[in-house]
């Protein structure tokens, strides 16, 4: 099982909703949850109120969860017909830089200038995928912020990584020789 890696993807250009079109997902991803409805510590108040109803059996209730998908990875960079399945992971490793763009819940924030599109990727944020975003739209800027494995900031431009910050642990020593923690960072 992957850690999950949260990105917030923010594009900042002249004409955001031709980049926003050009990678929404053709389809909402759907995602049927079955939920016992005697059981108090289900999410059943959250699926009541916001998904519908597929189907009911005695006390339990499939509802169909819908998501819109803002990042549609294949949209940018689809991936090669007939890889096995070992194929496509590592395509879209060496590829994206990330083995999984997830379609659900993703969200998209509008601005005056920019937009920001949340969403989660498998073990590392998807900078190859971004950069080749910020080709296929040389006059935009692409910044990619990511929780996992470190917190970092990524900005492409025309196809190019200009600037990279990440946030590292460093220590010192104490008057009393203990180690104490202190925050330090890196940008190129």
């Amino acid at each position: 099982m992957p850690n999950y890696c949260s990105n917030a993807l923010t594009i900042t250009g002249p004409n955001i909703e031709s980049v926003l079109t050009a990678i929404k997902g053709d389809e909402t991803f759907k995602e049927e949850v079955v939920i016992d409805d005697n059981d108090p510590l289900s999410a059943l108040p959250y699926y009541k109120a916001h998904c519908k109803v597929l189907s009911k059996d005695g006390s339990t209730t499939t509802y169909i969860n819908e998501h819109v998908v803002y990042l549609d990875a294949k949209k940018i960079l689809p991936v090669p017909e007939g890889l096995s399945v070992e194929e496509n992971h590592n395509w879209r490793v060496d590829h994206w830089g990330s083995k999984c763009v997830y379609p659900d819940r993703q969200s998209l924030e509008r601005y005056l200038e920019s937009a920001t599109i949340c969403f989660t990727t498998a073990w590392n944020p998807p900078y190859l995928l971004i950069q080749k975003l910020s080709a296929m739209f040389p006059s935009y800027k692409f910044t990619i912020k990511s929780s996992n494995p470190r917190p970092e900031k990524v900005t492409f431009e025309n196809g190019h990584l200009t600037r990279y910050w990440a946030w590292s642990p460093t220590y010192k020593f104490d008057a009393n020789g203990k180690r104490v923690q202190i925050n330090k960072t890196e940008e190129i």
